[in-house]
């Protein structure tokens, strides 16, 4: 009964997410990374020489992530950010596949608020989506296993859509002011002998026409209302 009462605890370590960092502005100085996983996101905002502060849940997560930020601090987010940083404000607040994991961020949301500028700042989420093509097709033949990592990640609490990743910011007073939709698309492996620019046009008219289906992540661009 121990996971079903702590919060299951592991190490992510990946190459960052590289569509959520391309979104934030140039001129931005000060950022908090929330859930910062091994530091990847930070690591490259560090070596654009970006200013970033980091909270994590893992002791191992902070050992290879504090080379990267500015200060780094361990906190389960189910209670919020760290007390410390709470009269501080920051340009930008990133949160790269941590909502989910959340299952209760009420505490968590009215926290990032107190440390995002009036109007000027801006929260940004990425998500992924539980309801992409590959996964309905294994919910269509009854297949809702765990994995280790991606949209069924075991250590998942919540799971989010397009619609529901938006509803999520409103109803936690921020108001969405961009989504980017991300991901991998069907028949990949079939397009390769095309030009860029034509498997890139393809990819946007498949997220036109139904990102729902074919996102792999949402990115929400909020600020708090």
């Amino acid at each position: 009964m121990k996971d079903f009462v702590q919060p299951i605890v592991k190490e992510y370590h990946d190459t960052g997410n590289i569509s959520l960092l391309s979104i934030i502005p140039l001129n931005v100085h000060t950022i908090l990374d929330v859930g910062c996983g091994s530091g990847d996101n930070a690591k490259l905002l560090y070596e654009q020489g970006k200013k970033v502060d980091c909270v994590t849940i893992s002791e191992e997560e902070f050992k290879t992530a504090k080379k990267y930020c500015s200060n780094i601090y361990i906190k389960n987010l189910e209670e919020g950010l760290p007390e410390e940083i709470l009269n501080k404000k920051y340009d930008v607040v990133i949160c790269s596949h941590v909502i989910e994991h959340i299952a209760y961020p009420k505490l968590l949301f009215d926290d990032i608020k107190k440390v995002l500028h009036p109007a000027t700042s801006n929260l940004i989420i990425a998500l992924p989506n539980f309801l992409v093509y590959k996964n309905r097709i294994k919910i269509f033949f009854g297949n809702f296993t765990y994995e280790k990592s991606g949209v069924m990640d075991y250590t998942h609490l919540r799971w989010y859509t397009y619609n529901s990743g938006h509803e999520l910011l409103n109803n936690f007073g921020f108001k969405v002011t961009s989504i980017v939709i991300d991901g991998n698309i069907p028949f990949a492996s079939y397009l390769k002998f095309l030009p860029d620019s034509m498997k890139s046009l393809f990819k946007k008219l498949l997220f036109l026409l139904s990102p729902g289906l074919f996102g792999g992540q949402f990115i929400y661009t909020a600020i708090k209302e």
